[in-house]
């Protein structure tokens, strides 16, 4: 099983369901060094993540399994980055935030 956080429309069930076909239970943590805010995509806003510090973002952990990851990754848009963090609980959890652009020098 896997870990992941989750803070925005993937707590809802309906979501949860379109995504990966069942729903989940969640626990909740605080994903700290990320702040929330709000994109529009497809006419409709929708929350994402980004590193700000001294913030914090409150949701919950999903155990979720590698076949329902791969689910979300095609069900989340481009905008988002899946990536490992560590939550306030001090569990290691996926979260889907705001894709960071590279820079190649």
């Amino acid at each position: 099983m896997e870990l992941l956080f989750v803070y925005g429309t993937l707590r809802e069930k309906t979501v949860e369901r379109e995504a990966t076909g069942h729903t989940f239970e969640g626990i909740p943590d605080i994903l700290e060094g990320y702040n929330k805010k709000y994109v529009h995509l497809h006419g409709e806003p929708y929350p994402i993540i980004h590193r700000l510090d001294n913030s914090f973002v409150h949701g919950l952990i999903l155990n979720v399994t590698k076949k329902d990851l791969a689910k979300i990754d095609k069900y989340e848009d481009k905008i988002y980055e899946r990536v490992l963090v560590v939550l306030k609980s001090g569990k290691k959890a996926w979260v889907y935030r705001e894709r960071e652009l590279v820079i190649h020098k």
